[in-house]
């Protein structure tokens, strides 16, 4: 928090246990930083997004936080969403929903941070949920503490290193109340099914320190995912001809000298720094991917990715292309 100065930083609270914690331990800091040590602290930001998934329950959602906000003297922005079927949004639909809204509140307060309240729990279901979706190493790396979120605005994570029975067990002896979403124990939804179902299972039969492996097991492929994404910018460096908002094009022959793995991460990375939708791009389509550029021959490529991305060309020259 020493970096962050006296700028806003803007705080994701869904009124839920995890997000009030995460707005109450920031302002103790904040506080303890500007009587102990004299030093300005940031300005927080309360962003609320009501998804009316659950109707008036929803709404008392919204109401609680900016309650919480008005006790606390937060500012509060609320994001209404349209009334639509729960059934019609999916759960990458909602975080899209949610992250543009804080990029937005972030660039009308003149904040450099968005911070929210993904812990350590939170990391490990993502792990196994990759796992079992069949990730690669950037997937097992699980949620990574700072990614940026815009240009100038960087997504914060402050309590990953907090188990979720810590935090609430936090808010019980305080006396601080939350709101419960009853859908969090909902079957449901696949990450609702590891957290009630397949991690006490495989806590049961590995033991309870199966979830601290898991967690150190996540930091070593950060490691190595950091590692390739090194070599990966080496041999982007010379496999790229040229490059621009909406197409890339490459050399085949300079691809092909890179490592496979390399080549899959240096997709990855590319689809991600264009900022291209990767969420429906398996790995499957990751291998055809490298199979395109790679093609080395007169014959002729041109073959369509999901996110309306085209790779065409022939011989030397791969061109990938962003159709609008």
């Amino acid at each position: 928090m020493e970096r962050w100065g006296s700028t806003p930083v803007v705080v994701g609270v869904s009124g839920g246990a995890d997000s009030v914690a995460l707005l109450l331990l920031l302002r103790r800091i904040a506080q303890q930083m500007e009587n102990l040590q004299g030093a300005s602290s940031p300005r927080f930001v309360i962003a609320h997004v009501n998804h009316r998934l659950r109707g008036t329950v929803s709404d008392r959602d919204r109401d609680f936080v900016v309650e919480l906000g008005a006790r606390w003297e937060v500012p509060v922005r609320v994001l209404e969403s349209p009334r639509r079927p729960p059934e019609s949004r999916s759960e990458a639909d909602l975080r899209d929903e949610r992250y543009h809204f804080f990029e937005s509140v972030a660039c009308d307060n003149g904040a450099r941070y968005v911070a929210t309240a993904h812990h350590a729990d939170d990391q490990i279901e993502t792990i196994l949920f990759r796992l079992f979706r069949g990730s690669a190493v950037r997937g097992l790396r699980g949620i990574p503490a700072t990614r940026l979120l815009a240009p100038q605005i960087t997504l914060v994570r402050p309590l990953l290193g907090c188990r979720r029975s810590e935090l609430r067990e936090f808010l019980r002896e305080i006396g601080q109340p939350y709101r419960e979403d009853r859908t969090n124990s909902s079957s449901k939804y696949a990450r609702n099914r590891i957290r009630h179902q397949i991690l006490p299972r495989l806590e049961s039969e590995f033991g309870p320190r199966l979830t601290d492996r898991l967690l150190r097991f996540s930091q070593h492929m950060g490691r190595v995912d950091a590692f390739l994404s090194g070599l990966a910018e080496q041999g982007g460096e010379r496999a790229i001809l040229r490059r621009d908002v909406d197409e890339i094009v490459l050399s085949a022959s300079r691809f092909n000298e890179l490592a496979e793995v390399v080549q899959r991460h240096l997709v990855v990375m590319l689809w991600d720094q264009q900022g291209w939708p990767r969420g429906d791009l398996g790995e499957s389509d990751i291998d055809d991917v490298v199979c395109c550029l790679a093609a080395f021959d007169s014959v002729s490529v041109r073959h369509q990715f999901p996110g309306k991305i085209m790779i065409s060309g022939k011989g030397d020259q791969k061109t990938i292309r962003r159709i609008l």
